[in-house]
């Protein structure tokens, strides 16, 4: 879902329900440049994918990514092996991208399982604030013999300002 791309304009009030993928790119990305994208629900997401599963980026590499009121719950996912072209393997299973505002992002029932890849579960990329960020319900199993971080900053300036988690298990990493 991009909304700055042929004909921007605002995205609100959208439900995705029911992915399933193995051995996929990624499962769902929501792209704002300027423009906002608000009250998405994101549920039942189940596989493996070799880039992300959610990504919550902007579109360009000008303006500040807008987003408010993401929604994700029961998420089943781990990474799996890239391709030729994408080898994959290097952003975290829930990335948050560089330099964009996130009014509120909640997470329900998100469950990793993961043998392959050390990135973190949850990822913040480079200059981007996160004003609500909420995680119940959560599980992390780490197979790879390295630790794995659930919630990472991945280069400067990165910013929660309220982290709230709750019944979250992360096995020890």
């Amino acid at each position: 879902l991009t909304s700055d791309d042929f004909m921007p304009g605002p995205i609100e009030n959208i439900e995705i329900d029911g992915i399933f993928a193995e051995g996929c790119h990624s499962a769902v990305r929501l792209l704002s440049q300027v423009t906002p994208v608000k009250n998405v629900s994101i549920k039942n997401i189940f596989g493996t994918f070799y880039t992300y599963c959610i990504v919550i980026s902007k579109y360009k590499d000008f303006g500040k990514g807008a987003f408010e009121n993401i929604d994700i719950s029961n998420v089943y996912a781990s990474h799996c092996p890239g391709t030729v072209d994408v080898p994959g393997n290097y952003s975290p299973l829930i990335q948050i991208g560089p330099d964009l505002t996130l009014n509120r992002l909640t997470l329900s029932n998100l469950h990793r399982n993961e043998n392959r890849c050390t990135t973190p579960t949850i990822g913040i990329k480079d200059k981007s604030y996160v004003k609500y960020l909420n995680v119940y319900n959560a599980e992390q199993t780490n197979a790879t013999g390295t630790p794995i971080p659930f919630i990472g900053f991945m280069g400067d300036e990165g910013e929660i300002e309220h982290l709230t988690l709750l019944d979250v298990d992360t096995n020890g990493d």
